[in-house]
């Protein structure tokens, strides 16, 4: 499916490939030209009619490939990982979107549809960020990554939540949170590596601004906004992957910390019935001639000196903070 947008002289404009044939007669303005394609062949065949760069498009059109700029002698190509689906537990589908910017036209090509594509598309005042095809480019990546912020906002909230709860009461609600936690560590790895390719790329640019067609002092601006929200988002991924981090290893440490004091009352409940099961075994013994077998008062005799016992061993180890 291809979508295209014309801000000319004579106004501004939307179609299908019928409006880029007519932009091709008469190449005034900007175009922007969205492709979503799955098909790897389709894509190719209309990325190489629009004359684009081939080693671009090999990168265009493979499934899995970081993010990148490379800029060319007619046009640029950057290389982003837009996003594709959205919750709000990190579950973040991607997909490579692929920037051609040449001073009048910008192509983005992408398999599945982009969130943020469509959210610049159905912009109200769509013909005022097609200033140039450079700066459209960085609202869309600025789109983009509102998107990424928002979800990362809701799990600064999660992880207060769980933090509150730690000294809680340890029960299979426990292993739940560890479970979250060990799984939003592993999303906010692959968000950081992302989100680190994305600010390597937009510092460049931001150093070097003339290797994008059309930049001028307003474009700049746009750069240094795209640069800071990447650079926010790497700041608070790195954040909060720590903060799972600690907050795992603190579940663990009050875990064993709780079983530690299960434990130890076991072994002071253990300590005071070891002399009274010894009592018991000598004189369950089965021996025709025993001292004090047959004294009146030895049957609660011996009961009284096993309850001194326990008293005795419980007074202990209650004064010592053991029970």
């Amino acid at each position: 499916m291809i979508n295209c947008y014309w801000k000319s002289v004579n106004g501004f404009r939307s179609g299908e490939m019928d409006l880029v044939e007519e932009w091709e007669a008469h190449p005034d303005g900007v175009i922007w030209i969205d492709i979503c394609c799955d098909s790897s062949a389709l894509m190719v065949s209309l990325l190489e009619r629009f004359r684009c760069h081939p080693m671009a498009i090999q990168d265009a059109v493979k499934p899995r490939h970081p993010p990148k700029f490379e800029a060319f002698k007619h046009d640029s190509f950057l290389l982003y990982q837009s996003v594709t689906h959205i919750e709000t537990d990190l579950e973040i589908s991607t997909q490579p979107l692929a920037f051609f910017m040449t001073d009048q036209m910008l192509i983005t090509a992408h398999r599945e549809p982009s969130i943020a594509i469509k959210s610049v598309a159905a912009h109200k005042k769509l013909s005022s960020l097609m200033a140039t095809p450079a700066s459209l480019m960085c609202h869309i990546t600025i789109q983009s990554a509102g998107l990424y912020l928002d979800v990362l906002q809701n799990v600064e909230l999660v992880l207060d939540d769980m933090e509150d709860a730690m000294n809680g009461v340890f029960d299979d609600s426990s292993e739940k949170a560890l479970k979250t936690l060990y799984a939003y560590r592993a999303r906010l790895r692959l968000i950081k590596r992302i989100f680190s390719y994305h600010e390597s790329i937009f510092m460049n640019l931001l150093v070097h601004p003339e290797l994008l067609p059309g930049s001028d002092h307003e474009f700049v601006h746009l750069i240094r906004d795209a640069y800071d929200k990447f650079e926010r988002l790497l700041s608070l991924a790195n954040m909060y992957y720590e903060q799972c981090g600690d907050l795992s290893q603190g579940y663990l440490s009050l875990m064993s910390h709780r079983l530690n004091e299960t434990m130890q009352f076991l072994t002071v409940v253990t300590a005071i019935f070891a002399p009274l099961m010894l009592i018991t075994g000598i004189y369950g013994m089965n021996f025709e001639f025993m001292p004090s077998l047959k004294y009146h008062f030895a049957y609660p005799a011996t009961l009284s000196i096993m309850a001194a016992i326990a008293f005795l061993l419980y007074r202990i180890f209650k004064r010592k903070g053991w029970l």
